[in-house]
């Protein structure tokens, strides 16, 4: 009989699993990370976020960054451990200083949303945009639009956003928009910015599309 798809899936992880298991038995934390991230999400074994963080804290010894940084969520969200704030940021800086660029972006969005440190918030996010983190990108890009933590630079801002939406991010079509939006001869630009971002289903984009064109059109 054929195997069903499910079944296949299975033998992979369990190959993917001992694969795994002989690596973090040979003390490579490639390992512990892998098999951490199958109990985190549940893959080829029962989710058990208690067993993941066991294996990102092993593999976080031998010096993983991301594994520092999941370990980081996890106290940030209080995924299987109790939710604790000050825990959290110590794994992130951790994970930054070993060069993650998810945990330079966590730390970023915490200076800037709880603390409202912009200036700090600003530097973590220069430090994982330069990682080509998307998510900084486009915060950093904000950031320049509104002079926060920084001078206002809206060549800066379309410089971070543009390369933010070359990574993927769907925020930053519309941040384009509103920052090509503050100058007359840039309309155009603005528009096709603005096209993108509600093609893309953001709430506000088709609104300020609407709005540019009626301006537009008084202008012909």
């Amino acid at each position: 009989s054929m195997l069903a798809v499910g079944d296949l899936i299975e033998q992979d992880f369990k190959k993917a699993r001992s694969y795994y298991e002989k690596a973090a038995a040979a003390g490579d934390p490639e390992g512990y990370y892998h098999i951490g991230v199958m109990y985190e999400e549940g893959n080829g074994v029962p989710q058990n976020y208690a067993k993941a963080l066991e294996y990102f804290t092993k593999a976080a010894a031998q010096g993983h960054d991301v594994a520092q940084y999941h370990m980081g969520t996890m106290y940030h969200t209080g995924l299987g451990v109790e939710k604790d704030e000050a825990k959290a940021k110590k794994l992130f800086l951790k994970a930054a200083e070993l060069g993650s660029a998810e945990a330079a972006n966590a730390l970023g969005m915490s200076c800037q949303f709880d603390d409202h440190n912009y200036k700090q918030a600003f530097a973590w996010y220069t430090k994982a945009a330069n990682m080509n983190n998307p998510s900084a990108c486009y915060y950093l890009g904000c950031l320049y639009l509104q002079g926060l933590g920084t001078k206002a630079d809206t060549s800066k801002a379309k410089a971070f956003l543009l390369k933010a939406d070359e990574l993927g991010n769907t925020e930053a079509a519309y941040a384009l928009g509103l920052a090509y939006c503050q100058q007359e001869k840039e309309y155009d630009q603005a528009e096709v910015w603005l096209a993108k971002a509600a093609a893309q289903g953001h709430a506000d984009a088709q609104h300020s599309l609407d709005k540019l064109r009626a301006l537009k059109e008084r202008r012909i």
